[in-house]
């Protein structure tokens, strides 16, 4: 599993620098109080299920993508 998260983090940075008209690409460091940190893993691990679920149902399938999360704690 690593090695598939290294292989796709390097996919999307490769991406980043040279983005494709339709590809949305976003960051942001930020700064807060431990219990929002919580929270915020919290919403991001409710999205992933949810875009898992979408994908899933999803019926035909007609495109491929790449969603990247990551949440880096320092």
């Amino acid at each position: 599993m690593r090695r598939l998260r290294h292989h796709w983090a390097n996919v999307a940075a490769a991406r980043a620098l040279a983005p494709k008209p339709d590809d949305w690409l976003a960051y942001n460091v930020i700064s807060c109080s431990e219990a929002d940190l919580a929270r915020i893993r919290e919403l991001l691990t409710a999205t992933f299920r949810e875009l898992r679920a979408i994908v899933a149902a999803s019926e035909p399938p007609q495109a491929a993508a790449l969603i990247n999360m990551h949440l880096i704690h320092w």
